[in-house]
């Protein structure tokens, strides 16, 4: 999203940029979660889509497996998110729409701290944080000043 003649001096130069709302890669891997999940076995516009997305990328091979399973491709799919979508924000509400936000979630994060020693520079691995994810966390909650509106609107399990 750089004109690669001003990326070298990017923080002196000011350049109109758009930043995209939504990108094709999105919108393919989209189609291809939708029509996976929508039929019991992927056909060849899943296939089509998830290659069209590889070949983009510049993959040798692109070319899936044929023959794989609904389970299968969804995984090819889940992880072509991971890859393609990094750092865009998707993978946040991916694992919570997927429902597996508690396999994901519930870890350590590590970090790497540089160590001088002598001119020498070595890395350690330190424990950064430790994320909790608990099931309720797939529902916000709605906020109190709503739920006292009506006693017929509750509140999302847990809160």
């Amino acid at each position: 999203m750089v004109n690669r003649d001003v990326a070298a001096d990017w923080f002196n130069t000011v350049t109109p940029r758009c930043m995209p709302i939504i990108r094709y890669a999105e919108i393919l891997l989209n189609y291809a979660e939708a029509r996976n999940e929508y039929l019991a076995m992927p056909d060849q516009k899943v296939y089509q889509a998830v290659e069209d997305i590889r070949k983009r990328a510049g993959l040798s091979p692109y070319a899936l497996t044929p023959g794989l399973s609904q389970q299968e491709m969804r995984k090819i799919i889940w992880n072509e998110r991971q890859k393609e979508l990094a750092f865009e924000g998707h993978r946040f509400f991916d694992v919570r729409r997927w429902k597996i936000a508690e396999n994901m979630e519930n870890r350590q994060l590590h970090g790497t701290e540089p160590v001088r020693i002598s001119g020498e520079t070595k890395y350690s691995t330190i424990n950064v944080r430790k994320r909790v994810f608990d099931k309720r966390m797939y529902l916000w909650p709605i906020p109190q000043s709503e739920v006292a509106k009506s006693a017929d609107l509750l509140q999302n399990p847990g809160y």
